[in-house]
Parts: C-alpha cells; structure tokens; sequence
C-alpha cells in the first residue's frame, strides 16, 4: 500500500470511529435523560454502562470510564445476578487497571477484581455471546504472567460456536475484532494454521474496520514466515 492509500486508510478509519463516537454520545444524552425518569431500571442501567464502555475504549476517556462504572454498580445494586452488567463492569475495572500502571498495587487489585467479575458472569451466562467476547478479549490482552490465554481460547471457541448456530448473535464490529483478538491467541499457541483462518474471518466479517486492517497486516506477516 503507497502512501497515499495508507493516509487514506487512516483517514476513512478515524472518520468511523468519530461517526461511532458522535452517535454513542447522542445515545448516552438520551439514555441519562430517561433514567432520570426511572432511576432504577436495570435496562436503562445496562445500556447506558454498555455506551460509556464503548465511548471509553474509542476515546480513552477516562469520564467516560468513571460513568460506566457508577451505572454498572447500580445495576449490579439492583440486579445482581445481571450477567451482561456484570461482564462489563469487569471490563471496565481492567481499564482502570490499564491507567493505574504507574500504582502497580492498585493495578493488580483493580486487575483481579475485573476477572473476577467476568469469570462470575461467563459462570451465570456461559452463552452469552456479548459476556464471552468480552472475557476473551480482556483475558487475550495481558500479558501471559496472568494465566488468562486459555480462559481466551476457551471463550473464543465458544463464541465460535455460539455463532455458528446464530450468526447475528453478535454486533459485526464486536466479531471482526474478536476474530482477531482470536487470530492473536493462537499466535501465542503457535497454531499459525488456526490464527490464519481466524484472521481471514475478521476480514471477511468487516472488511472495512480498523480489526480487519490489523488482520491483513497479520496474515502479510504470517505470508513472510512461510
């Protein structure tokens, strides 16, 4: 790819990801002015921590971070057992993790107590599409030390499967990218042959998204090793 097509590229990819910001903030100014209608319902709860977590992972905000985490804690309040809310709120507590890394201790506190949240709700709702992908994408992003690449393998598999009986199961966006955070994990296993394939599948699920760009510069690098 020359240049030109590169900046291009770039280009058309921070143009989505404003145009996905722009409507996840337009969603959030509703949501907070029906929940202030109804303070407690558990749907408004959830939706409202799933856009804050979007906004948040998109822009590295950390407002958006601290939002996510009141609503979902209120959910959780509310709803206990609510394993959508519960999975995201894990989430969210390994991106405080993430900015926490200059107060190791306190990373690592926020880390465990993130995974273990998520681990509760892949326990309450082992088919919940949005509860797996959201486990195997945070399992595959630490560094092996933690022990969570075969709780990503785990998940990723099930998601697979998960799709194959309902494709629609999950958001587009949200499969292309876990057919990469896929393709990575098995990298780490050294299945070149299955990390291809699942690099391929993010491709074919999104081409034009920021995972499918990754997943091409990853099947060209794979391409070099043979």
């Amino acid at each position: 790819m020359n240049t030109q097509k590169k900046v291009v590229a770039l280009l058309g990819t921070a143009l989505m990801f404003a145009a996905f910001s722009r409507a996840a903030a337009g969603q959030v100014e509703d949501l907070e002015s029906r929940l202030k209608k109804n303070p407690t319902n558990p749907a408004l709860l959830l939706e409202l921590g799933r856009q804050y977590h979007h906004l948040a992972f998109l822009q590295n905000n950390e407002q958006a971070v601290e939002s996510a985490d009141k609503h979902l804690t209120r959910l959780l309040a509310v709803d206990p057992e609510n394993a959508a809310g519960m999975v995201y709120l894990g989430s969210i507590k390994t991106m405080k993790a993430r900015a926490s890394q200059d107060r190791p201790w306190e990373a690592l506190e926020l880390l465990q107590e993130g995974f273990a949240l998520m681990d509760k709700a892949v326990q309450l709702a082992p088919g919940h599409p949005e509860v797996r992908f959201l486990r195997a994408v945070n399992s595959v992003s630490v560094p092996d030390t933690f022990g969570r690449l075969s709780v990503a393998l785990e998940d990723f598999e099930a998601l697979d499967e998960l799709v194959k009986n309902n494709s629609a199961c999950l958001e587009r966006g949200m499969l292309c990218s876990g057919y990469y955070f896929y393709g990575l994990a098995l990298l780490k296993v050294e299945d070149k042959t299955k990390a291809e394939k699942a690099f391929r599948r993010a491709v074919e699920t999104d081409p034009q998204s920021s995972f499918a760009n990754k997943a091409r510069n990853q099947l060209s690098a794979l391409e070099k090793t043979k």
